[in-house]
């Protein structure tokens, strides 16, 4: 079945306190996005991105509202990848952060969260 998403696209890269509406996308009740979540973030998977590009994705119009929706269509692929520019050091240091699928407004199943952990360790950047 076709999963609809919303930006900001694979490679958009956020500052430690930046959240997607920084970038222009608010979330969107039933979305599909890709966020990444640490030990100490202040939110829920604060830093997200949508399932694909837009050259990826299958655009198609709401005749209702007018509006468009983007989506990947069965058996299509995308890589989503981005950037978080930690730029201050927790009390928790090395961060333990993960990915998740988000069906925003709806859940993160188990499958979906906790994919990939890895220790991030932050040091001051040498002058």
């Amino acid at each position: 079945m076709p999963i609809r998403t919303t930006g900001p696209e694979p490679g958009a890269v956020y500052d430690w306190d930046q959240r997607a509406p920084a970038l222009g996308w608010m979330e969107e009740a039933g979305a599909w996005r890709v966020g990444i979540e640490c030990q100490t973030a202040a939110a829920s998977y604060p830093w997200r991105w949508a399932v694909g590009t837009r050259d990826q994705l299958t655009a198609v119009e709401d005749p209702e509202s007018g509006n468009t929706y983007y989506y990947l269509m069965p058996g299509e692929t995308s890589v989503v990848w981005g950037g978080i520019r930690m730029n201050r050091i927790e009390n928790l240091n090395p961060q333990n952060c993960f990915a998740g699928l988000i069906h925003e407004y709806v859940a993160v199943s188990e499958r979906n969260r906790n994919v990939g952990p890895r220790e991030i360790f932050v040091i001051e950047a040498a002058n």
